[in-house]
């Protein structure tokens, strides 16, 4: 059994308790929010795998890179960064038209580099 089923599995425990004994009552004996135990009762559907962790991250963003942008950052990236650094890299993609922010083209190089 991994952490989070462990997690949801206490959880369950603690929705179980709040729905028979109150949720102020139990979130003061488990030492967990009433705004928490309020949030896994409203999701809670009688199994465990309702109370496992969602995930946080956005399905789209409006600044996205495009992937032929995403593409010529990677070969910058792969041509350039070993000697220049982040500048080069900028500099390259200056030369090829691109106007950017600088902080922009940084975070999409840093998450290309871990893909490289």
């Amino acid at each position: 059994m991994n952490i989070l089923t462990q997690e949801a599995r206490k959880k369950q425990e603690i929705v179980k308790q709040a729905i028979k004994n109150g949720k102020s009552e139990t979130s003061r004996k488990y030492g967990v929010s009433l705004s928490s135990i309020k949030r896994w009762c409203k999701r809670y559907d009688g199994t465990w795998q309702s109370l496992l962790e969602k995930s946080h991250r956005p399905h789209n963003h409006p600044n996205r890179h495009t992937p032929k942008e995403e593409r010529q950052i990677k070969n910058s990236f792969k041509k350039e960064y070993a000697r220049y650094g982040w500048d080069g890299v900028y500099s390259d993609l200056l030369r090829m038209g691109h106007i950017y922010l600088q902080r922009r083209c940084f975070f999409a190089g840093k998450s290309q580099k871990s893909l490289t």
